[in-house]
C-alpha cells in the first residue's frame, strides 16, 4: 500500500483479441509501447485493495517496480469501460 494505506490505483488495458489480457499501469505512469499498438483498449481503473483474485498485488509490485506495468490474465475482465470507470 501506498503511504497512506489506500493501495495503488492503476489503469488497465485489455487485448480485445484476447479479453482476459490485461495490462495495469500505476496512475499517472507511462504506458508501455505495445499499448499503443492495435488492439489494446483502456478498460478503466482499479484500485490495489479492491483488485479481482486474478490481480496478484505483491507481483504486480515488483513488475511495476522492474519494467513499469504488470501484464495479467483476469478471467471476468469487463469487456468495456463502467460508465464510472472504476472497475471495482
Amino acid at each position: 500500500m501506498d503511504q497512506q494505506g489506500v493501495g495503488t490505483t492503476y489503469t488497465v488495458f485489455q487485448l480485445q483479441s484476447q479479453p482476459s489480457m490485461c495490462c495495469a499501469i500505476p496512475e499517472g505512469g507511462k504506458p508501455p509501447s505495445f499499448i499503443g499498438e492495435p488492439g489494446w483498449q483502456e478498460i478503466g481503473s482499479l484500485n490495489e485493495p479492491d483488485a479481482p483474485p486474478d490481480f496478484d498485488r505483491h507481483i504486480a509490485r515488483f513488475a511495476v517496480g522492474f519494467q513499469g506495468f504488470y501484464v495479467f490474465r483476469w478471467q471476468d475482465a469487463p469487456m468495456r469501460q463502467r460508465q464510472s470507470g472504476d472497475l471495482t
